[in-house]
C-alpha cells in the first residue's frame, strides 16, 4: 500500500484549503483503492469528520516557528514603509539554517510521496516566517527520502533578495510544481527559480464538484436576482485598508445593493477559523442592517462544495476570498474579485482574457474600498454588463477546467515514473 502525505492543510475552516485538498485526495483514491493517505492539518478535530473514508488519516500539526536572518514584516507593515520611503533593500547569500524540520521527517517515513497543495503561500505577503515555514515542508520531506510535489501555487512575489534566494533553494528539492497560472512561469523564469519539472495548470479548486444539495434561504422576494459577496475579516491586514474602512465600505456597497439594485444579498463566509473568522464580519454587517431579511449569512459548517452551490445559484459573486472566487468563476457566475496580490491578477487573464473590457474590469484593488463610490461606480458597471461576462465564462472556464485536471496527469505521469502504485 503506498501512503500519501498531504502536506500544508491548514485545516478544512478555510473552505479554500478544504476546495484545494479534496480534489487531490479523490485523484490519489481513485487512482488505486489500494493507496492511502495522511493528510498533515492544522485542525484535525474539525477536518477528520469532513471526510469518511478508512483510507484516509489525519496527523495533527501546526505552525513552527523558524529563525529568520531578518525580522519578518507583514504586508501592511511593508506597505506603510514603502510609502515613507522606509523600507531598506536586504541582499544577503547567508543560507538559512533550521529548515528540516526532524519531528516531521520521523513522521514521513511512512509515506511514498510529499504532496504540498495549492495557493500562494511561497510569497513574501505573509512575512518572512511564513514564507519559512512553508520552505520547511519542501525541505523536511527531502530529507525523509520523498518526492515532493507542489500542486497548484502561485509563487510570489518576493520582496528581498533573501527570499527569493531561499525559494531557489527550495525549487531544487522539488520533483514536480504545478503553477496556476502563466504569470507565475513567467516571474519564476525571471527570477531563476523554475523547479526542474514546472507545468502550467490551474487551480485544482476548479474541478471541486459542487454539492448536491444546500440549504434554502428563504427571502421576502425570491424572484429577486441575487448576489453572492465573500468577505474577508483579514482583508485590511494585507492592504492599507484600515478595519474600520473595511466596515463601513461594506456597509455603504450592501445599502447600494439592496435598495438601488433591488436584489437579495447572500454573504459566504468561506472561512471560519480563529485567525480571521468571516462570519464574524459578516455578522456585524447584518446586524447594522438590522437584520434586513434580504440579506442571509450562510454561517452554517457548510463544505466547500456546499458553499459552490451556494454562489452557483447567483447571478453575481464580489469576492475578497480566492477560493470563493474560484467557486464562482468555475460555475460559470460573473465574478468580481477583490485584489490585493498577484494571485488575482493571474486568475483574472485566465477567466477574463476574452473579455471586451479586459481582466482588470473585473479586478477592484483592495484599497480602492477607502472610496466606496468608486468601487461602487465600477461594480454597477459589471452589473449592467452581466450576461456578456457570463458569456465570456462560459468560453474560457471549460478550458480552464481542463488545466486544472491536468495537475492530475502530470501528478500521475510522475507516479508512474517513480513506480508509486
Amino acid at each position: 500500500m503506498a501512503s500519501i502525505a498531504l502536506l500544508g492543510v491548514t485545516g478544512f475552516r478555510n473552505r479554500g484549503v478544504e476546495a484545494l485538498t479534496r480534489p487531490v485526495a479523490d485523484f490519489i483514491l481513485k487512482r488505486n483503492e489500494s493507496d492511502s493517505i495522511r493528510i498533515f492539518s492544522w485542525s484535525t478535530d474539525h477536518d477528520q469528520n469532513r471526510i469518511d473514508d478508512a483510507r484516509i488519516t489525519f496527523v495533527p500539526t501546526a505552525f513552527r516557528r523558524l529563525p529568520a536572518t531578518s525580522p519578518s514584516r507583514s504586508r501592511r507593515e511593508q506597505l506603510k514603509q514603502m510609502l515613507k520611503g522606509e523600507l531598506p533593500s536586504r541582499k544577503s547569500t547567508k543560507k538559512q539554517a533550521g529548515l528540516v524540520d526532524q519531528l516531521l521527517v520521523s513522521q514521513l517515513q511512512e509515506s511514498r510521496m510529499a504532496i504540498i497543495t495549492g495557493g500562494d503561500v511561497y510569497s513574501s505577503e505573509y512575512g518572512r516566517d511564513s514564507l519559512l515555514y512553508y520552505c520547511s515542508l519542501i525541505h523536511s520531506a527531502k530529507a525523509a527520502g520523498l518526492p515532493v510535489v507542489l500542486l497548484g501555487h502561485t509563487i510570489g512575489r518576493f520582496s528581498t533578495q533573501e527570499d527569493e534566494e531561499v525559494w531557489r533553494q527550495s525549487a531544487k528539492l522539488i520533483d514536480l510544481l504545478t503553477t496556476r497560472d502563466q504569470l507565475t512561469f513567467d516571474y519564476l523564469s525571471q527570477i531563476d527559480g523554475l523547479a526542474a519539472q514546472t507545468k502550467v495548470c490551474a487551480d485544482v479548486a476548479f474541478g471541486l464538484a459542487p454539492a448536491d444539495q444546500i440549504p434554502a434561504y428563504r427571502f421576502p422576494d425570491p424572484s429577486l436576482p441575487c448576489i453572492a459577496v465573500s468577505i474577508s475579516k483579514g482583508l485590511h491586514r494585507w492592504c492599507a485598508l484600515s478595519a474600520d474602512e473595511h466596515l463601513a465600505a461594506w456597509l455603504q456597497l450592501l445599502a447600494h445593493f439592496l435598495e438601488i439594485w433591488k436584489v437579495n444579498v447572500l454573504i459566504i463566509p468561506h472561512v471560519q477559523e480563529a485567525y480571521g473568522d468571516d462570519r464574524q464580519l459578516a455578522t456585524n454587517l447584518h446586524r447594522a442592517t438590522g437584520f434586513d431579511q434580504r440579506v442571509w449569512v450562510a454561517a452554517e459548517d457548510l463544505t466547500a462544495s456546499e458553499y459552490k452551490k451556494l454562489v452557483g445559484s447567483c447571478q453575481l459573486v464580489i469576492a475578497e476570498r480566492m477560493h470563493a472566487a474560484i467557486a464562482g468563476l468555475s460555475t460559470q457566475v460573473p465574478t468580481v474579485m477583490v485584489s490585493y496580490s498577484l494571485k488575482v491578477e493571474g486568475i483574472a487573464a485566465l477567466a477574463y482574457g476574452t473579455l471586451d473590457s479586459g481582466p482588470s474590469s473585473m479586478v477592484i484593488a483592495a484599497n480602492t474600498l477607502q472610496n466606496p463610490a468608486g468601487a461602487l461606480s465600477k461594480l454597477t458597471e459589471i452589473w449592467k454588463q452581466r450576461d456578456a461576462v457570463q458569456n465570456c465564462l462560459a468560453d474560457t472556464i471549460p478550458a480552464i477546467q481542463a488545466s486544472a485536471a491536468n495537475n492530475f496527469y502530470h501528478l500521475g505521469s510522475l507516479m508512474d515514473r517513480l513506480a508509486i502504485p
